[in-house]
């Protein structure tokens, strides 16, 4: 089980907006809502054994994937726990 909190650490005034991807054995196993400055959502994904765990964190701003511009937003996973119980 991965579980932790999502969010977003923004940097601007209006806008901003991102989004956590989280894959197992590059299979998509989690995909947030649209993250929003204030945002918080607690998530727990269970995942399968043997794994390989993989996370992805987009910035979604307007112009965010063209480099650095007024409106900069970083996802992130606070308290983040992968729980597992051996083989």
């Amino acid at each position: 089980m991965f579980s932790g909190v999502v969010g977003l650490d923004d940097d601007s005034d209006d806008g901003s907006s991102g989004a956590i991807v989280i894959t197992v054995d590059d299979t998509r196993v989690y995909h947030s809502s649209a993250l929003t400055p204030g945002m918080s959502l607690p998530v727990s994904v269970p995942i399968a054994k043997p794994y390989r765990l993989g996370i992805q964190l987009s910035d979604t701003s307007p112009g965010g994937t063209e480099g650095h511009d007024e409106v900069e937003a970083y996802p992130a996973i606070g308290d983040p726990a992968l729980r597992c119980t051996g083989l």
